[in-house]
């Protein structure tokens, strides 16, 4: 019996044993399967949880349990990441369009103020509306000429060809002609006279009759000019006669120049301006003609702009007394007899900035 009830024991000891394993296989059974379906529930609720703007808008992430979300920020740079799209022309017009708007009213204003200052300028032409001759041939070698200061003379072979002169008006004032003619000025052409530019009225030199007689006692040899704003062959007749009437039979050893110019100073708009070429070759010839009949030689005065106001066939019937200033050669496409070099010479007597010229005739006679 003890025998029996040891053995008894030792069975009821294997048997508390064996359950007692089994319960613990049990138990962790079923914690493993208790982790399981946690870190399953934890994925599901992760899946199903509203995202936080999504909700404001009443909108649910429907991302699938199997994927972890993608965070904004990868989001965001998977985006930038992508090579951005060219725009079209229509949508960088728009998007651009105070920019373009810009820079087309700057382009337009400066346009308009080009236009403005050109118009305001007078254009000076060369080719006389085609009527210049490339084919003219210089009789002057300007190699000959000696510009080294404001006393210009024209030699050749070692010869002066040339002589030196001024021209005046009542701008220079009294003038000291003694003192002018021991500075070796050897001519001059007084203004006579001038025509208004708005009525039209006939006016004389206040101090011509002084400078003529008081230029011609000191031995210097003389001609005349007038500042014509005649507009049509009348008035250029009646300029001349004007003159004849002033001269009164006074002897002259240079001629009598006609000298029109379209720009008068402090004239807006000139009574003789835009004559055309017609009318002002017509009034040039009207006024040589009669100065010529009353036995004075004549001469056209101008610049470029003021020959070309003329037919060009026509100047070269007539002297020319030719004006271009800061040249070492003059290039008038004619002969001319004289030419006006500057408007800023220095003369003894004078107390004004003078005109100087130089006569060109001797030269035309080799």
């Amino acid at each position: 019996m003890a025998r029996h009830a040891k053995d008894n024991r030792d069975d009821v000891r294997r048997a508390a044993a064996d359950a007692s394993s089994l319960m613990r296989a049990r138990t962790a059974a079923r914690r493993s399967e208790a982790k399981t379906n946690g870190s399953q529930n934890r994925f599901d609720e992760q899946a199903t949880r509203p995202n936080a703007q999504s909700a404001s808008k009443g909108r649910t992430d429907r991302t699938s349990s199997t994927l972890p979300r993608v965070s904004q920020p990868a989001k965001a740079k998977a985006r930038h990441s992508r090579k951005p799209k060219p725009p079209t022309i229509v949508e960088f017009a728009s998007q651009n369009a105070i920019y373009i708007v810009g820079v087309a009213a700057v382009a337009a204003i400066a346009a308009i103020l080009l236009i403005t200052i050109r118009s305001c300028v007078p254009t000076v032409t060369y080719d006389y509306d085609g009527e210049l001759d490339f084919s003219y041939e210089s009789p002057f070698n300007w190699d000959d000429l000696n510009t080294e200061n404001e006393h210009y003379t024209y030699t050749s072979d070692g010869t002066v060809q040339s002589r030196w002169g001024i021209d005046v008006s009542d701008s220079q004032g009294e003038i000291d002609w003694k003192a002018v003619k021991s500075d070796g000025v050897e001519f001059a052409i007084i203004r006579l006279g001038y025509r208004g530019a708005t009525k039209g009225d006939l006016y004389l030199d206040p101090l011509f009759e002084s400078n003529l007689k008081g230029a011609q006692a000191a031995g210097i040899d003389c001609g005349v000019y007038f500042f014509s704003q005649a507009i049509n062959e009348k008035e250029a007749k009646e300029e001349a006669d004007f003159i004849i009437k002033a001269l009164d039979g006074a002897e002259l050893a240079y001629p009598v120049a006609f000298d029109f110019e379209e720009a008068v100073a402090d004239v807006e708009t000139p009574r003789a301006a835009n004559l055309g070429k017609d009318m002002m070759t017509k009034i040039a010839k009207a006024f040589c003609a009669r100065i010529e009949k009353a036995g004075y030689r004549s001469m056209i005065y101008g610049n470029y702009y003021d020959l070309n106001l003329y037919h060009y066939d026509s100047l070269t019937k007539h002297h020319i007394w030719w004006a271009e200033y800061d040249v070492t050669a003059a290039n008038p496409h004619l002969d001319i007899d004289m030419w006006q070099y500057t408007s800023i010479g220095t003369v003894n007597g004078v107390d004004t900035p003078v005109d100087m010229n130089l006569d060109l005739t001797g030269v035309l006679a080799q």
